[in-house]
């Protein structure tokens, strides 16, 4: 089978991409291009290869699936991030061989895509968009020059303590919400439109959400869940397993007003309260799973 190799080099797990090819050769795979920016993958959907192999993670995942909609590639994930939110959530998480092997009985899964418009230019989006706590996070660990060079171990737990510094300062900010016909106002710590169930350092805020239900999870938090957040940050920096218990609506077209600044999966902009419009595009793209 021909496939086209989307590799992130800045990966996390350090592989290196003649380790990957090899496996794939020794898979049965012949791998006849080898991408990451947007326009390569772009130009690269439009070749004869019958299947996707992206190595990487999240960033890279979303790349290549936003570059998939509507297209009947399929697309098989080798988790090779640091999160990993998207592979894991589909229970992709595993030895690259095993991984490799498992395509070839792998059921194709339709996994839905989010749109976002109100923000110029209109933006397609994977994880989830949000703002507060996730989006104060981001600004301050991508404000952090030691960041990059930090291992696995050390850097998630530098992530989560600065979730708890930033959930100590956090103001609570109003928004407007609608969730298809319900219409109603929250003063939030964190907001988060989510298509997969985990954001960020794998913190999972819902675990109804379901990235092939046509449905986004809209998730959030006001001032009586603050002490309920820093309890599930000391409990994930003690090494255990916690789940939040959040307000939560699915739904399949949002409006939000009232904020001033959302991530959209791991890219900050700058929206100065303007009306923001989130739409699920439904199983468009194709995943084996």
């Amino acid at each position: 089978m021909k496939v086209v190799l989307v590799f992130h080099a800045n990966a996390g797990s350090g592989v290196a991409p003649e380790t990957v090819k090899s496996h794939l050769h020794q898979n049965g795979y012949e791998v006849v291009h080898v991408c990451d920016s947007q326009p390569d993958l772009t130009a690269a959907a439009k070749t004869k290869a019958e299947m996707f192999v992206v190595a990487g993670g999240d960033g890279t995942v979303t790349r290549a699936a936003v570059a998939l909609r509507g297209q009947p590639l399929p697309m098989a994930i080798l988790p090779m991030g640091t999160a990993n939110n998207i592979a894991s959530t589909l229970g992709l998480i595993g030895p690259l061989p095993e991984l490799m092997a498992s395509w070839k009985r792998a059921a194709w899964v339709k996994l839905d895509i989010g749109r976002l418009r109100g923000s110029q230019p209109h933006r397609r989006f994977v994880e989830s968009v949000g703002s507060g706590l996730i989006t104060e996070t981001i600004k301050a660990m991508d404000a952090d020059p030691q960041a990059r060079y930090r291992g696995p171990v050390e850097g998630e737990r530098c992530v989560l303590e600065t979730y708890r510094n930033v959930l100590g300062r956090m103001p609570l900010r109003r928004v407007l919400v609608t969730v298809d016909d319900e219409i109603f106002v929250c003063d939030t710590l964190l907001f988060e439109v989510l298509n997969f169930n985990s954001v960020g350092s794998s913190v999972q805020l819902s675990a109804s959400a379901k990235p092939d239900d046509g449905l986004f999870t809209i998730v959030w938090a006001e001032e009586r869940q603050r002490d309920q957040l820093d309890a599930y940050f000391l409990a994930r920096l003690a090494g255990k397993k916690e789940a939040l218990d959040l307000p939560t609506r699915h739904g399949r077209h949002v409006r939000v007003s009232g904020l001033d600044c959302v991530h959209v999966d791991d890219e900050i902009r700058q929206v100065q309260g303007q009306m923001l419009e989130l739409l699920n595009e439904a199983g468009s793209v194709t995943v084996l799973v």
